[in-house]
């Protein structure tokens, strides 16, 4: 059971979704049963995307943002439109 209603990504053949709530939950799906991950996070997540050891989300806000742990945030992107989804090549994902 549950809301598993949410965005996802998928490295290496493991899922991490993000739930559509106020503040995301974040789980790590690699068996059957989900493994709650980041959970200082506080943030809406409507996009992510995992590459090289960061994630890049977006939260309906209209910037694309940085993380590793979910607590700090790097704005990499600011922008007029409220994006829903994020993707990205991992080789043009910088600082």
């Amino acid at each position: 059971g549950g809301a598993w209603w949410g965005a996802f990504t998928v490295r290496d053949g493991i899922i991490t979704l993000a739930t559509n709530e106020p503040a995301s939950k974040l789980y790590r799906l690699t068996g059957s049963v989900p493994e709650q991950v980041f959970t200082n996070n506080t943030r809406r997540i409507e996009g992510i995307e995992q590459a090289d050891g960061y994630y890049l989300l977006v939260d309906g806000d209209g910037q694309v943002l940085k993380t590793a742990d979910f607590a700090s945030f790097e704005p990499i992107y600011h922008g007029a439109v409220r994006a829903t989804d994020v993707t990205a090549q991992a080789d043009r994902i910088g600082g």
